[in-house]
């Protein structure tokens, strides 16, 4: 009879051992989720039309272009044809092989280089590379060549307003006057 009570006791020692450790296996943590990232929406399009505009709803700009990859923040286009527009009524035109559209922070950036036109005053401006940053109505160069008539103007840096009424040419610029003899 004690050998039985000792074995009794001794299963009752382990079935309590057993409910104590958990069976002896490891409790797994319950799987947790990664955090969520944000959620961003990559864009393939061939052809692109894209309008920005003002409070007001006017056009800032209008562009085209051949294709547009990326994402609603950042989109990079290819064959890029664009009007600019102040008040509603277009100011000037550009083409260039490539931009990068951010319309969050009111940026298109042409870094491999711009042709900008200026409908009113017949000014052609070849930029290396352009900002265009419509938010702030301000248009950024660099690597500036501008064709006026007779005159080119060249220089390092560009700095003006939206509608190209004011402008400054910085770092090494140059003016060259092309005169045409009469004669008599």
């Amino acid at each position: 009879m004690e050998g039985r009570f000792h074995s009794a006791l001794y299963i009752i020692q382990i079935s309590l051992l057993l409910l104590v450790g958990g069976c002896g296996s490891k409790k797994e943590a319950s799987p947790t989720l990664p955090e969520r990232e944000e959620e961003k929406v990559g864009v393939a399009i061939q052809e692109a039309h894209l309008v920005q505009s003002d409070a007001q709803g006017r056009k800032i700009l209008e562009i085209w272009a051949n294709s547009s990859e990326g994402e609603e923040k950042r989109l990079f286009l290819k064959g890029i044809g664009c009007l600019l527009y102040e008040k509603g009524e277009p100011f000037a035109e550009l083409s260039a092989p490539s931009a990068i559209y951010q319309p969050e922070e009111g940026v298109l950036f042409f870094n491999k280089g711009a042709n900008l036109k200026d409908l009113g005053r017949e000014r052609n401006i070849i930029c290396d590379s352009l900002q265009l940053l419509f938010k702030e109505k301000r248009i950024r160069g660099k690597g500036i060549h501008i064709k006026w008539g007779d005159m080119i103007l060249e220089g390092k840096e560009l700095l003006a307003d939206w509608g190209l009424n004011k402008g400054m040419l910085k770092r090494d610029a140059i003016v060259k006057i092309n005169l045409k003899r009469r004669t008599k």
